[in-house]
């Protein structure tokens, strides 16, 4: 029997996860476990982002891959003050880059769609777009020159701000925000003189 006073029930929270600076500073003191627990929480966005650039899977594999191993014998280098998904997304980029360089990948190159932005520019939403509309979007893509299909790719693709670009292309925000409407207007220009080729 009570005495009127109230019964406070305790529960217990579940415990956060580590932030990104935490595993970090575990990675560099020699846990693999917070090695473990970075590759598995950016893993599927490092593919996703490789997959915008190369086609084909076993290389987007690699290039996964390569990248984390480039970002764990580098850690010591990241600054921990900057997001650590820009730091590992540059280095995914690059190295994707490093392949499509090579003359045997140039006619492997792929990106999945180009989400809308603007009212004039064709983006599709993904995921009532059907394979030959993605195809068309990777085709008129691959038109573009090298630095302003990244551009697209990491801003409609990956929701990445022109700041966060920016300080991964060491560049200014500015200059990003100029390149990406530079960008925008030769997709429309090449997406329209698709639609006039004869089929």
């Amino acid at each position: 029997m009570t005495n009127g006073a109230d019964i406070e029930i305790v529960t217990a929270e579940p415990a956060a996860e580590p932030g990104d600076a935490a595993l970090v500073e575990r990675c560099l003191s020699g846990d693999e476990s917070a090695a473990e627990a970075l590759v598995g929480r950016y893993a599927s966005r490092c593919t996703g982002l490789a997959r915008h650039f190369l086609g084909n899977r076993e290389e987007v594999a690699d290039v996964v891959q390569e990248a984390f191993a480039a970002a764990f014998l580098n850690l010591k280098r990241y600054d921990q003050g900057r997001p650590f998904w820009n730091w590992l997304a540059r280095m995914v980029v690059n190295r994707a880059i490093d392949r499509l360089r090579s003359a045997r990948h140039r006619m492997e190159r792929a990106t999945e769609t180009l989400s809308a932005h603007e009212a004039d520019i064709p983006g599709p939403d993904r995921a009532a777009v059907g394979r030959e509309e993605r195809e068309r979007v990777r085709r008129v893509l691959d038109t573009l020159p090298r630095t302003y299909r990244t551009l697209l790719v990491l801003r409609e693709m990956e929701g990445m701000s022109a700041k966060a670009i920016g300080r991964m292309m060491n560049r200014p925000a500015a200059t990003i925000r100029w390149r990406l409407f530079k960008a925008r207007r030769l997709f429309r220009d090449a997406w329209l003189a698709a639609e006039r080729e004869p089929v």
